[in-house]
């Protein structure tokens, strides 16, 4: 599990997406993670990070993410394998 942190910015203590990243992808326009939430009263699930914008949208229904020409084509991994640099 790792949290996603913009070093440019003061974030809450998880991160962009206040929780844990479980799995992640990204292309030049967006970061897209199933993340864990911190609090306990706010849903886990898919959230994107629009790059451009800095602004996190979710959580994201599966079928949406299929649906969605922004997202469907970012292909994801476990966040252990992206950031200990197996894939």
């Amino acid at each position: 599990m790792y949290y996603l942190i913009d070093p440019k910015d003061d974030q809450p203590g998880g991160g962009v997406f206040d929780g844990t990243v479980h799995k992640i992808g990204w292309n030049q326009d967006w970061i897209l993670a199933w993340i864990r939430r911190l609090a306990t009263i706010d849903t886990n699930g898919w959230y994107a990070l629009n790059l451009k914008t800095k602004q996190v949208i979710g959580p994201i229904q599966e079928s949406d993410l299929k649906t969605n020409p922004a997202l469907s084509k970012i292909e994801c991994h476990d966040s252990a394998d992206v950031f200990s640099g197996k894939k």
